[in-house]
């Protein structure tokens, strides 16, 4: 369970492959530090000239529901709000690959993209993603996601070694490969 916003920043600062993506916040004379900050709505950094990389921005409060339940008590469901911002200065995919992660590290978490294309103006930085993560979300120990890097899932338009038509064209389930099953069942007298 995540209690406060300065547990997940503790967190995401002990997970070197997350901090490996971040970039840093340039104070203009010299002095720079990593663009990792825990904020309410409308506060900022102060003194920061320029962002270089990806800034990771972590809601001071939670998103909250209430949900009631017998005897009239009631559950509040919260949902932590990180915002990755991309600047110039870095990788375009490190706001990506920070989102992915912090899937990996939440499971439960979901991402959206905020901006880009005609949005752009809207924004600050070249893209914004917004992460939400469930504030019951377990977090993954990082040391143990080290090496496991799951193949994405592809469709290649055959199942069982027959084509996608032959499927549907017998009234087979495009998506199961169950066309030969329910014409099996039904040249029986069966019917489904």
């Amino acid at each position: 369970m995540i209690e406060s916003a300065g547990e997940i920043l503790m967190r995401l600062r002990a997970d070197g492959a997350f901090m490996d993506l971040v970039g840093e916040y340039d104070f203009g004379s010299g002095l720079k530090d990593t663009a990792l900050a825990v904020l309410a709505g409308n506060e900022t950094i102060p003194g920061v000239k320029k962002v270089n990389g990806l800034e990771v921005i972590i809601g001071r409060v939670p998103d909250t529901t209430s949900r009631a339940v017998i005897a009239g008590c009631s559950v509040r469901i919260k949902k932590w709000k990180l915002y990755l911002i991309t600047y110039e200065g870095g990788d375009p995919d490190d706001g990506l690959q920070a989102a992915d992660r912090l899937c990996d590290l939440c499971p439960g978490a979901e991402y959206t993209s905020v901006g880009g294309g005609s949005k752009q103006s809207d924004i600050a930085g070249i893209d914004q993603i917004v992460v939400k993560i469930p504030g019951l979300a377990p977090w993954v120990d990082p040391n143990e996601l080290e090496g496991t890097h799951w193949p994405p899932i592809t469709w290649s338009g055959d199942i069982d070694g027959l084509k996608a038509e032959d499927k549907t064209g017998d009234g087979g389930n495009y998506s199961t490969g169950q066309g030969e099953a329910n014409n099996d069942y039904n040249a029986d007298g069966g019917a489904i």
